[in-house]
C-alpha cells in the first residue's frame, strides 16, 4: 500500500515586524510597549501591540527584564530579573513587580513561525525612596548682593537681579547612580526599534545631579508696594540661575524661593531674603557738650575723662550694625590714639513703645525711630570715656595739653555693611576769656545815668579769647550786679552773640547790666557790671517862680480847673472867692498857674477892680538899670 503525502516548503527568511515602525519608521508615534516609564508604584503593568509576519505569521512573543547598572557614563542591562519564555501571540499584556529603586528595561521579542525574531526595548524608572535635597556647603545668592552682607544687602540701584543657585539641590540616588543617564545600545534591539517615547528614553534625561526642573517666585515687601509672582518655570534648567526684574526701592525686602523637583517629582524649596539699601548711615550733630550747652568744639580741662561728646546716628532702611569712636592728635602727621572702644548699635527693639521704654534714662531722654523689617533703634549717642585699655581711653593718653587740638572720629556701618565716618577736631582751652567793659546806653553816646523812658539800651566790648574765642554772652538786667556763679548757672540770664541788648523795665528804680564772655570751651569770663540807670518817670515842674524887676498890668485868670485867679502887678496871684459879678467874656486860661507866687491874700474889690479891664496877654516891663533874678521852687 502506497500512500502519498504532498508538502509545500516556504522559505521565510524576514523577521516579524512591529506596523507603525515599519511604515513611518521613526516618525513612529505609536510605543510598541506601553508602560508607565517613571514610577513609584512598584506593580509595574505593561503591554504591547500586535506584531505582523507578510509569510509565516507571528507565533508567540518573548519579554526579559534587566536591571540597569551603571558602566561609565552609561548604564547597561546587567541582571536579568524576569524571562517570560513562551507567551502565546494572542496575550499582549503581563505585568511584574519590583522591589529596588533603578532603572530597568523590558526586552521585547515577537517571533514567527519560521523561527525569525525582532526586538523592541523600553525603558522604566522606579523609585518608591525618592528624595531632594540641599547640598551643604551651598546656598542660592543674587549675584548683585555683596560678600560683606554674606549676600544679604543689594546696595546699588538696579532692577535686574540675577539669582543663581549653583550646586545647591541634588536626588544623591539619581546622581550617584546615573539614572538619568544615557542608556548603552543593546545588540539584540535595532537603533528604530529602541525606546524613543515617553519621559525616559535611551538618551541622557536632562538634569543637574538629579535635578530635572527648577521653578522660581519672589515677593516685593515695602513702604509703598508689596508685589509678588508665583512659581515660574526656570526655561534653563542647566543654568542653575534665572533672571529676576524686580522693582523696589531702599529698605524694601525682597523674599526668593527656589523649588528643585526631580524625575518623580519629588521637590524641596530654597528661600532666601535679601533688601536694598544704597544710602550710607547718617552721623549728624558731633559736638562736646557740658550740661545742657551742646555745639561746643573746645574742652575746658586737661583731663579726657572729664569730656563727654555726643552725635546722632541713624539709617532708616537698615538699620545700624556697628558703631566705633576714636580719639586721636595728628602732631608728628601720624595719628596718635588716645582711645577708642565699640558701641552697641542701639538697636534690639521690636517696636517703637519698646525702644522708647528702653531708652527713656538715656542722657538726653528717648530718640527712637523704627525701620520696615530690621527693628526700631536709638539715635543718640552719648559717650564720657572711661580709662579702659582697648575700650575706651588708653592708659597713659588721657591727658590733653592747652591749645592743642584732637579729632574725635565716629565710624558708622549700617546692616548693610555701608559705612560712614565723620571727623570733628576739638581744642583744649583751660584759660577763661578776658574780661571788658559794660555801659549804659547806645554805642557812640554818652554814658546815661538818669531817664524817664522804661526802655533801656546796653553796650559792652573789650571781651576776648586768644585760643578758641568768644562763643556767646551770656547778660541779665536787674537792681544789683551779679556774680559770676550766680550769672552761669542761672536760667534768668540770656544769652546772645551780639554786643549790644536794649530791656524793658516795668517800674521806676535803679538798673545795672552783668554780662559775662562764654568761650567755645564754655569756661566764662568773670562778670562785669554796667554803672547803672535810674529811671524817674515823673516830669519835673518849676513854681512860684518870682522875678525881682518885672512888672505887669494886674488882671483876672483862670486855670485848668476853671478856678478864677487875679495876677497882680508883681506876678502874685490871689484866690477869688466871690466871682459871680465878674464878667468872664475877655478872661484868658493859664495852664502854668503855679508858675505864679501864691500870696495868702484874698483879693479885694479894689484890686478886681483894676484887674477886670485888663484882658489882653502879659507884657512886661523891665528897668533896663536894674538886674534881674530869678527865684524858682522845685
Amino acid at each position: 500500500m502506497t500512500t502519498t503525502r504532498n508538502y509545500t516548503v516556504q522559505w521565510d527568511l524576514n523577521p516579524p515586524f512591529y506596523p507603525c515602525f515599519q511604515l513611518l519608521g521613526t516618525n513612529c508615534t505609536e510605543t510598541p510597549i506601553d508602560v508607565e516609564d517613571v514610577t513609584y508604584e512598584n506593580r509595574i503593568p505593561f503591554s504591547w501591540k500586535q506584531w505582523n509576519d507578510d509569510l509565516a505569521d507571528i507565533e508567540r512573543y518573548e519579554y526579559e527584564v534587566y536591571h540597569l547598572l551603571p558602566h561609565g557614563n552609561v548604564l547597561r542591562e546587567a541582571d536579568m530579573l524576569f524571562s517570560s519564555f513562551r507567551t502565546p501571540d494572542s496575550n499582549l499584556e503581563s505585568s511584574l513587580n519590583v522591589t529596588t529603586p533603578g532603572m530597568y528595561s523590558i526586552l521585547l521579542t515577537a517571533f514567527d513561525k519560521a523561527g525569525n525574531y525582532k526586538s523592541t526595548r523600553s525603558l522604566f524608572l522606579f523609585d518608591n525612596q525618592s528624595f531632594v535635597e540641599t547640598t551643604p556647603g551651598t546656598r542660592t545668592t543674587v549675584i548683585e548682593s555683596t560678600l560683606e552682607s554674606n549676600y544679604t544687602w543689594v546696595v546699588f540701584d538696579t532692577s535686574p537681579l540675577n539669582v543663581t543657585w549653583a550646586g545647591r539641590f541634588m536626588n544623591e540616588r539619581h546622581d550617584v547612580y546615573k539614572w538619568l543617564n544615557e542608556i548603552d545600545t543593546n545588540k539584540h534591539v535595532d537603533h528604530d526599534y529602541d525606546d524613543r517615547f515617553g519621559r525616559r528614553t535611551v538618551q541622557w534625561f536632562p538634569n543637574v545631579k538629579g535635578i530635572v526642573r527648577f521653578d522660581i517666585n519672589y515677593t516685593v515687601t515695602g513702604t509703598n508696594i508689596e508685589s509678588s509672582i508665583g512659581y515660574t518655570e526656570v526655561q534653563e534648567t542647566l543654568r542653575e540661575a534665572s533672571l529676576l526684574n524686580i522693582s523696589w526701592d531702599d529698605g524694601d525686602k525682597l523674599d526668593i524661593s527656589v523649588k528643585a523637583t526631580d524625575i518623580i517629582g519629588k521637590y524641596t524649596e530654597d528661600k532666601i531674603t535679601i533688601y536694598k539699601d544704597t544710602s550710607y548711615p547718617a552721623i549728624e550733630n558731633l559736638w562736646l557738650s557740658y550740661g545742657n550747652k551742646s555745639e561746643l568744639f573746645v574742652h575746658r580741662q586737661q583731663d579726657l575723662t572729664s569730656m563727654t561728646f555726643e552725635w546722632d546716628t541713624f539709617d532708616y532702611h537698615s538699620g545700624i550694625y556697628s558703631v566705633h569712636w576714636k580719639l586721636f592728635d595728628n602732631y608728628t602727621g601720624s595719628d596718635m590714639i588716645h582711645g577708642s572702644s565699640h558701641l552697641q548699635a542701639q538697636g534690639d527693639a521690636s517696636n517703637l513703645s519698646y525702644c522708647e521704654n528702653k531708652y527713656k534714662n538715656s542722657p538726653r531722654g528717648s530718640d527712637c525711630y523704627c525701620t520696615l523689617h530690621h527693628g526700631c533703634f536709638h539715635r543718640h549717642f552719648h559717650v564720657k570715656p572711661e580709662i579702659v585699655n582697648g575700650s575706651g581711653l588708653t592708659p597713659g593718653k588721657d591727658k590733653g595739653l592747652h591749645d592743642s587740638d584732637y579729632f574725635i572720629k565716629i565710624t558708622v556701618v549700617n546692616k548693610a555693611m555701608l559705612k560712614s565716618i565723620l571727623t570733628k577736631k576739638i581744642t583744649i582751652d583751660i584759660s577763661p576769656p578776658q574780661s571788658g567793659s559794660v555801659h549804659d546806653g547806645l554805642p557812640g553816646t554818652p554814658e546815661v545815668d538818669y531817664q524817664q523812658d522804661l526802655n533801656m539800651n546796653f553796650y559792652w566790648y573789650g571781651f576776648f579769647d586768644p585760643e578758641s574765642g568768644i562763643k556767646y554772652y551770656k547778660y541779665i538786667v536787674a537792681n544789683d550786679c551779679w556774680t559770676k556763679q550766680n550769672l552761669m548757672s542761672s536760667k534768668e540770664g540770656r544769652e546772645t552773640y551780639e554786643t549790644t541788648t536794649s530791656y524793658n523795665a516795668t517800674k521806676e528804680g535803679k538798673y545795672q547790666m552783668t554780662v559775662m564772655a562764654v568761650n567755645s570751651a564754655n569756661e566764662p569770663s568773670e562778670a562785669v557790671c554796667s554803672d547803672g540807670v535810674t529811671i524817674i518817670t515823673e516830669k519835673p515842674n518849676v513854681k512860684n517862680v518870682l522875678i525881682h524887676g518885672v512888672k505887669t498890668a494886674p488882671r483876672i485868670v483862670t486855670d485848668s480847673n476853671n478856678t478864677m485867679w487875679i495876677i497882680r502887678q508883681n506876678l502874685t496871684r490871689g484866690f477869688i472867692n466871690e466871682t459871680t459879678w465878674i464878667n468872664t467874656t475877655n478872661i484868658i486860661s493859664v495852664e502854668d498857674i503855679e508858675l505864679f507866687p501864691e500870696v495868702e491874700r484874698t483879693a479885694s474889690d479894689v484890686d478886681i477892680f483894676q484887674a477886670s479891664a485888663m484882658n489882653s496877654l502879659f507884657v512886661f516891663v523891665l528897668q533896663r538899670t536894674e538886674q534881674v533874678h530869678a527865684l524858682f521852687k522845685l
